[in-house]
């Protein structure tokens, strides 16, 4: 089976078709031009116009001499095991310890140049360079004694000379275990490293495949550790802005929790995917960052991670260290089912969401007290409405009201004049209007209704429940068969949404919107004497 690595070694085969031996890098920004440490140096201290300088060939050439070679020699850098070194070998060694030269990191494996370009910036593409050391018209191998190494011999280009050089450099010193690793080789640009696609090849590489490639790569043991294995690698990879690798799957849930009440559901889904790669065996985490999903409007995703939750009933707790007993297991249950059943309301699939919330009025029955069943009840009272299943619904809203939730009054007030008990409508509004916080839709509903009563009195009538095709004036028409006066019309106000998911020593869910409001016509016809 062909790998995302076989991929790009296809088209790196196709740039390097013609005979030579080829030098790579891999950068992990595209938009980086490819220019050494030493020329960004310039342009930041100089500005970008140092380029177009005429003298710009000598200012890179003084810059070495002066700035580095020179200083570091004053300073007995240029001294190894009692011997002068040449300028290109003290260049190298003030490169490896982090100084901006004009070498440039190449490598003779291919592989660790595509490590190179996916190793960071995965919001961004990455590039892959490719030089055929062979082209002798463009490229110069560095001579391998004193004197070909000294500034002027390495900066300065002679006429009709190559412009760029390479050199491998000395295995020696405490960097030679990098150097062996990553099969390193420099190129110079004399001053700067040519844009022409005749000498220098790329391949773009797509942020998307970054990881791919990295996880690959890692198993061809072409990775950080491998490829930096002395001190100086080791601590960079330490520093300050390097990831930290923790083993303590709480902590990414404490962060999951922290970025979900923050609103950052992305950065919170990220989070719960570590602890669930950490505890894989453990409800908690599949329930937190379903409940994510699920604030971030990935419905389908979040029943997912329900279902592993579910899966998992028999260990649910990762925050607690006490042994788990039935009581807080089915504790987990009312939840889990209760937030699936909320992730399938909202994808209209509502009579899975009946099943669900009915799953979870059932287990809360088992418990003393009854948690999580008035918020189920009020839910699946809703759910019931959504499907013109009135008479249900008012069950549900019914036994919601005597466990203590008066939020049912209202919705309970719209499924009655659904049904044309328009008496018992006028009272649940009433109750409705009592509190605060559905007062404005329960007075103008009560209002509503109370003209509608006063058309054509006080008594039931056959309704009939059709959808509203515009859908422009609300979400149902009620069409009521009565009155022997002028014909009414009269807006409703929709019902109160569905009750957010639960959250467990975390948070929960957002509250969902209420459905449109609805309009009652009135008929001109005679009275129906009819009741429901």
């Amino acid at each position: 089976m062909a790998t995302i690595i076989d991929k790009f070694l296809q088209k790196i085969r196709e740039a390097t078709s013609r005979p030579g031996i080829y030098a790579y890098r891999g950068q992990a920004k595209s938009p980086w031009p490819l220019r050494s440490a030493a020329t960004r140096r310039l342009i930041e201290n100089l500005g970008n116009d140092v380029l177009k300088n005429p003298r710009f060939a000598n200012i890179y050439a003084d810059y070495h001499r002066n700035t580095l070679v020179d200083a570091a020699r004053t300073r007995g850098f240029g001294v190894e095991a009692g011997r002068d070194i040449s300028d290109l070998q003290l260049l190298a060694k003030l490169q490896h310890f982090g100084a901006a030269t004009g070498l440039l990191d190449f490598t003779w494996d291919p592989l660790v140049s595509l490590w190179f370009a996916s190793r960071e910036a995965s919001d961004c593409n990455g590039k892959l360079f490719i030089l055929n050391t062979n082209d002798t018209i463009h490229v110069a191998k560095v001579p391998s004694d004193q004197g070909g190494q000294t500034i002027d011999a390495v900066f300065y280009r002679e006429a009709n000379a190559p412009g760029l050089l390479y050199c491998e450099p000395m295995w020696s010193g405490d960097a030679m275990p990098r150097i062996l690793r990553q099969r390193g080789v420099f190129v110079i640009g004399r001053p700067l490293i040519p844009t022409d696609s005749q000498i220098i090849t790329e391949i773009e590489i797509p942020k998307d495949d970054k990881n791919s490639l990295l996880e690959e790569l890692a198993l061809l043991d072409i990775g950080e550790s491998s490829l930096f294995p002395d001190i100086y690698g080791f601590s960079a990879s330490e520093g300050v802005s390097s990831s930290i690798r923790v083993t303590d799957p709480q902590f990414y849930l404490v962060q999951g929790n922290h970025h979900f009440q923050s609103g950052d559901y992305a950065q919170a889904i990220t989070a719960y995917d570590n602890c669930i790669e950490l505890a894989s065996d453990i409800g908690e985490p599949y329930f937190l960052r379903g409940n994510a999903k699920s604030e971030a409007k990935l419905y389908r995703d979040a029943i997912e991670d329900y279902g592993q939750a579910m899966a998992h009933k028999d260990q649910p707790f990762l925050s607690l260290v006490l042994d788990i007993n039935e009581f807080l297991r089915s504790r987990f249950l009312v939840m889990v089912y209760f937030n699936c059943g909320n992730a399938l309301a909202a994808l209209d699939d509502y009579e899975e969401a009946l099943l669900y919330y009915g799953k979870a009025i059932e287990v809360s029955l088992g418990e003393p007290v009854a948690f999580g069943r008035e918020q189920a009840l009020f839910n699946r009272g809703n759910t019931y409405m959504d499907l013109g299943k009135f008479r249900e619904a008012i069950g549900d809203y019914d036994k919601a009201i005597a466990l203590g939730e008066e939020r049912v009054i209202f919705n309970k007030g719209n499924a009655l004049v659904a049904l044309g008990r328009f008496n018992e409508a006028v009272e649940c509004y009433r109750q409705a209007e009592q509190e605060q916080r559905d007062r404005s839709s329960a007075v103008q509903n009560l209002s509503a209704l109370e003209r509608i009563v006063g058309e054509i009195g006080p008594r039931e009538y056959q309704c009939h429940v059709e959808q509203n095709p515009d859908d422009v004036i609300g979400h149902v028409l009620v069409q009521v068969s009565g009155g022997d006066s002028s014909s009414v019309v009269e807006v409703f106000k929709g019902r109160v949404g569905n009750t957010g998911s639960y959250g467990w020593k975390g948070p929960g869910g957002k509250g969902f919107h209420g459905k449109r409001g609805f309009v009652v016509m009135v008929a001109v016809q005679q009275k129906s004497d009819s009741s429901d």
